[in-house]
C-alpha cells in the first residue's frame, strides 16, 4: 500500500487541468475534454472559484490521484436568493483508494468554502454514497418515475433466466396497472389554457418572466434564468431537445421541457409549468413519450418532487414509481444529499424543494 506521507494535498491550479481530466476519464470511464472543463467550471454563470478553494487535488510523483470539487449555484429559499454549491466530480484513482484521500480533500474544500456558501448539495453514485455519509452529509431518496415503452428490451436484458425475465415483466406490469387504477377512481380536474408547443434551439430572454411567476409557487427552487438554462443545456455537451408551451391566444410561455436520450433511455431533464397548467404538462409529457417511441427508447424517465396533482397526472400517463421497484429489488436509489456549512445546523426541508434532473451537474 502507498505511504500516505508521500501524498501532497493542495488547492487546484490551472496547470492541473490536463491531469485532472486524465484522472476523471479513468475513474468515470468517459473522455473528458478541456472544452467540457471550461464550460462546466470556468463559464458557470454563477461564478468560478476553483483556485480559491472550490477544488482541491491529491498528488503523488507528479500525478494527480484525487480530486474534489464544488460549483456555485443560485437558489431561492422562501423569499431569499442565496448562493449554495453542488458537489461534483469526486474521484480517487483506483490504485490509491482506502487511504483517506476523499475525506481529506472533502474537509479541505468545506473549510475553504464555508464563508462563500450556506450549504452544499449533491447526488452521489452508489460507490461514493457511503463516503459522503461518513463525513456528515444528510440524505434523502429522490422520487423517480418511469414509463416503460419496451418491457422486453428494458427488463429482458437484465436477467439471463427466461423465468426471472418473465416474472419481472409481470411484476412491473402489475405495479403499472395498480398505479393507473389508483388515479382513475379519483377525480382529477384538468385545468389550463389551450396551447401550442414549439421546439427551440435556445431559451429566449422571455423565459425570465416565466421563471419569476414559477418561483413564487415554490419555497425552494434552483435558478432557472435564460443565462443559466442556456449554459446548463449547451448542445455541444449533449443533444438536448427543448420545447416551449405557449398559451392561445396570448402566446405567453406557460411551460417548458428539456429531453435527452442516452443508452436507449429518454430522460425528461427538466419539466416546469405554471400552476394549474395541467394541459401543458400532459401535452409536454405526451411529446416525450412519442419521441421515445420514435427513437425506440426502452422507457421515459424523470425525477419529480412529490407534488400530489402532478404525480397523479404522471400516473394517468402510465408512469410508475421507480423507487418502489428499487426497494423491492434492493437496488441503490439515487439520493439528494446535503451538507451544512453554517453554525445554525439548519438545512432546507427537502419536501419543499422543486427539483428535477436539471439540478444535477451532468451535461
Amino acid at each position: 500500500m502507498e505511504n500516505k506521507n508521500n501524498i501532497i494535498i493542495r488547492k487546484f491550479k490551472y496547470t492541473d487541468i490536463d491531469d485532472v481530466l486524465q484522472l476523471l476519464s479513468i475513474v468515470m470511464n468517459h473522455n473528458f475534454t478541456r472544452e467540457w472543463w471550461k464550460w462546466k467550471y470556468e463559464l458557470n454563470p454563477n461564478g468560478f472559484f476553483g483556485e480559491d478553494g472550490d477544488i482541491w487535488i491529491a498528488k503523488i510523483d507528479n500525478k494527480i490521484i484525487g480530486h474534489y470539487a464544488v460549483i456555485p449555484e443560485t437558489i431561492k429559499i422562501n423569499s431569499k436568493i442565496i448562493k449554495i454549491a453542488q458537489s461534483v466530480d469526486t474521484a480517487t484513482h483506483p490504485n490509491y483508494r482506502k487511504l483517506g484521500i476523499f475525506t481529506t480533500l472533502a474537509n479541505k474544500v468545506y473549510s475553504d468554502v464555508k464563508n462563500r456558501y450556506q450549504f452544499i448539495y449533491g447526488f452521489p453514485s452508489e460507490m461514493a454514497y457511503k463516503s459522503f455519509i461518513r463525513v456528515g452529509w444528510k440524505d434523502f431518496i429522490i422520487p423517480q418515475y418511469i414509463k416503460i415503452i419496451n418491457y422486453d428490451e428494458l427488463i429482458g436484458g437484465k436477467f439471463k433466466s427466461k423465468f426471472f425475465s418473465w416474472t419481472g415483466k409481470i411484476f412491473i406490469k402489475i405495479i403499472n396497472i395498480l398505479s393507473y387504477l389508483s388515479t382513475i377512481f379519483s377525480f382529477i380536474e384538468i385545468k389550463g389554457n389551450d396551447l401550442i408547443l414549439q421546439e427551440i434551439d435556445a431559451f429566449p430572454v422571455e423565459i425570465n418572466d416565466f421563471y419569476i411567476k414559477v418561483k413564487e409557487n415554490y419555497k425552494i427552487i434552483l435558478e432557472r434564468t435564460d443565462t443559466f438554462l442556456n449554459w446548463r443545456f449547451a448542445k455541444q455537451f449533449g443533444y438536448y431537445r427543448i420545447f416551449l408551451a405557449r398559451s392561445i391566444p396570448e402566446n405567453n410561455i406557460i411551460g417548458y421541457m428539456v429531453l435527452i436520450i442516452r443508452e436507449n433511455i429518454l430522460s425528461i431533464i427538466d419539466l416546469v409549468t405554471l400552476p394549474n397548467e395541467d394541459k401543458a404538462m400532459i401535452k409536454l409529457v405526451d411529446i416525450s413519450i412519442k419521441i421515445a417511441k420514435e427513437n425506440k427508447a426502452y422507457c421515459v424517465h424523470c425525477w419529480f418532487p412529490n407534488i400530489q396533482k402532478n404525480i397523479a397526472l404522471l400516473k394517468r400517463l402510465s408512469f410508475i414509481s421507480l423507487n418502489k421497484i428499487y426497494k423491492i429489488s434492493k437496488i441503490y436509489s439515487t439520493r439528494l444529499i446535503l451538507y451544512n456549512l453554517t453554525d445554525s445546523g439548519v438545512l432546507p426541508d427537502i419536501s419543499e424543494w422543486f427539483y428535477t434532473l436539471a439540478d444535477t451537474d451532468a451535461a
